[in-house]
C-alpha cells in the first residue's frame, strides 16, 4: 500500500471502526423493525410489510458481519506483520528477512560454494598426482 507501519495500522484500525459502526447501526435498525413488527398481528398487511424489511435488513446485516470479520482479519494480519518485521529486524541486525536471504545467497552461499569447489580441485589434483606415473 506504500504506507508506513503506523499509518497503515491507523488506516486499518479506522476501516475496522467504520465497519463496526455500520454493523452496530444495522443491528439497531433490525432490532427496531422486529420490535415494530411485534406490535402487529402476524399475517396482517403491516406485519407483512415489516417482514420484507426485516428480511432485507437481515441480508444486509449478514453482509456487514462478514465485512466486519474481514476488517478484523486485516487488523490482525497487519499487527502480526508489524510484530514479525520487528522480530526479523531485531534478530537480523536491522535487516529484513528478504535482504538477509539475498545477502546469504550472494555472499555466504557463494563463498561456501567456492570453498567447496577449491577443496574439490585440491582433492582432484592429489588423486591425479597419485595416479600419474612417477618420473625416474
Amino acid at each position: 500500500m506504500g504506507l508506513g507501519t503506523g499509518a497503515k495500522q491507523s488506516f486499518v484500525d479506522a476501516v475496522f471502526a467504520g465497519k463496526t459502526n455500520e454493523y452496530r447501526t444495522a443491528k439497531k435498525h433490525l432490532d427496531e423493525l422486529i420490535a415494530k413488527q411485534a406490535l402487529y398481528q402476524e399475517g396482517s398487511y403491516e406485519w407483512n410489510l415489516l417482514e420484507e424489511k426485516i428480511k432485507s435488513a437481515k441480508s444486509t446485516f449478514a453482509d456487514l458481519a462478514v465485512s466486519v470479520l474481514n476488517a478484523n482479519r486485516n487488523v490482525l494480519e497487519n499487527t502480526l506483520n508489524t510484530i514479525k518485521d520487528g522480530i526479523e529486524k531485531d534478530i537480523l541486525g536491522g535487516s529484513t528477512l528478504e535482504k538477509w536471504k539475498t545477502y546469504r545467497d550472494n555472499w555466504v552461499t557463494g563463498i561456501q560454494k567456492e570453498l567447496e569447489l577449491e577443496a574439490f580441485e585440491k582433492e582432484n589434483c592429489r588423486y591425479r598426482r597419485q595416479s600419474s606415473p612417477k618420473k625416474t
